[in-house]
């Protein structure tokens, strides 16, 4: 199969498109055609390294944890899924090494779920680590209720871009961080008041949230703690020795601290079907700024690094 690999771990130019054999799923894995992919940032991390004392050496590697496609072949135990069906979800990088960015991957049966008739496999490859993120974030750590105040710092980003959208359809009133340049695109994404972080410090905003989902990994908890009610939530993406401090005082109540991620587990599939349902009632919509293809994954990749990205970067296999 035609696959975008690395050999080592470095910059975007370890990249290298070659033929490789196509794998075969384990017992509780599925064997997917992709058809789209997206760029996440844990994609550049494994890249470069950053995750490679939690991820085994095993050479080459493809990337891409979201996918979108056809199931080609499952394993001994799988009942659920059957080749022809149309899918989209997530490959682990934890037990497998072979991601979206070529013609097959292989991704664990809870990871995955059958795609609607009315998702395009595009949108469907946009939607997993980023949408799961917020809506876990939202749903099960901030538990968000209509009327309560949120803020998001980072909105314009893919994960920032589906927080604002599906905060709003579950009735929160919403204050966004993001450029200028982005400024009314979040707030056509439902935000009601949008601030220019380059113009105003955020942590001297008089309001207080419910709560505080830091998408950027910029604001810690102790800047947060100060702007959540008496029992606001903060959540972020990324762990930082506040946030972990914060985790630890929740257990006395109080403000609370965590940190969320797209994971894993067996509520997945029916988390990316509300999801799925969210799109295709109109609640929600993926925002795919571009789509590359494998050759040009390198440079979208930088992009993604540098912190410029606005909604998704979809990959056509």
């Amino acid at each position: 199969m035609r696959a975008l690999t690395i050999h080592e771990y470095g910059a975007p130019d370890v990249f290298k498109v070659e033929e490789i054999e196509k794998p075969k799923p384990g017992s509780h894995q599925v064997l997917i055609e992709v058809k789209n992919s997206s760029i996440n940032p844990v994609d550049w991390k494994i890249r470069a390294g950053h995750l490679s004392l939690l991820i085994p050496k095993h050479w080459p590697r493809v990337l891409g944890v979201d996918c979108s496609g056809i199931v080609a072949e499952v394993g001994d135990s799988v009942r659920s899924f059957a080749p022809g069906d149309a899918v989209f979800g997530m490959s682990n990088p934890l037990r497998s090494q072979y991601g979206a960015y070529a013609q097959y991957c292989i991704c664990d049966k809870d990871s995955i779920t059958k795609k609607p008739d009315g998702l395009s496999f595009s949108d469907a490859a946009s939607i997993p680590v980023a949408a799961l993120t917020a809506y876990k974030a939202f749903k099960l750590q901030i538990k968000l209720q209509p009327g309560q105040k949120v803020l998001i710092n980072g909105a314009s980003g893919g994960v920032g871009s589906f927080a604002v959208q599906i905060a709003k359809a579950m009735g929160a009133k919403i204050t966004a961080t993001c450029s200028a340049d982005n400024i009314e695109f979040v707030r056509s994404l439902g935000a009601d008041e949008v601030v220019d972080y380059k113009e105003q410090d955020i942590r001297t905003l008089s309001e207080k949230f419910d709560g505080i989902f830091d998408a950027s990994a910029k604001l810690n908890f102790a800047a947060a703690t100060r702007m959540l009610t008496k029992h606001g939530v903060y959540v972020t993406t990324v762990p930082d020795p506040f946030t972990v401090l914060g985790l630890l005082t929740s257990i006395l109540g109080g403000k609370k601290a965590y940190i969320v991620s797209a994971g894993s587990g067996a509520f997945v599939s029916q988390e990316l079907s509300a999801i799925a349902e969210m799109v295709l009632s109109g609640q929600v919509k993926p925002i795919i700024a571009k789509s590359v293809s494998l050759e040009e994954v390198p440079d979208s990749q930088k992009f993604s690094e540098a912190g410029h990205a606005r909604g998704k970067t979809v990959i056509d296999i």
